[in-house]
């Protein structure tokens, strides 16, 4: 994932996650909001999730995933994907398939 796609600031932080929509399953929340600069990304891992190195690990493997699946999705949205407990476990192919149904679960759910 290109740093100019990465949300950085918290006020950045804030603005999706008071003004979003969430979806969630049983590895990440999803919380999207419209935009005007364009496709925005980022990611939120609590500490309760483990050490340092877990952590860490658990943001590789969504950035790589939000770097496969995004470009598909709609480029003027702000997307926030919280991990939950149980993707410190959970390897690339599940949180791939379930980073895939949270977006198109999204899209959906804003065109209704």
């Amino acid at each position: 994932m290109q740093k100019e796609y990465m949300l950085k600031k918290n006020k950045e932080f804030r603005y999706v996650y008071n003004k979003g929509t969430s979806v969630a399953d049983r590895y990440l929340v999803l919380i999207t909001v419209k935009n005007r600069m364009g496709m925005k990304v980022g990611f939120s891992v609590s500490r309760k999730l483990g050490n340092a190195v877990c952590r860490n690990h658990v943001k590789r493997l969504l950035r790589e995933c939000a770097r496969v699946i995004l470009p598909k999705g709609d480029g003027h949205k702000s997307y926030l994907f919280i991990a939950r407990s149980a993707s410190a476990n959970a390897s690339y192919q599940t949180l791939y398939r379930s980073m895939e149904e949270l977006v198109a679960r999204s899209c959906r759910e804003q065109k209704q």
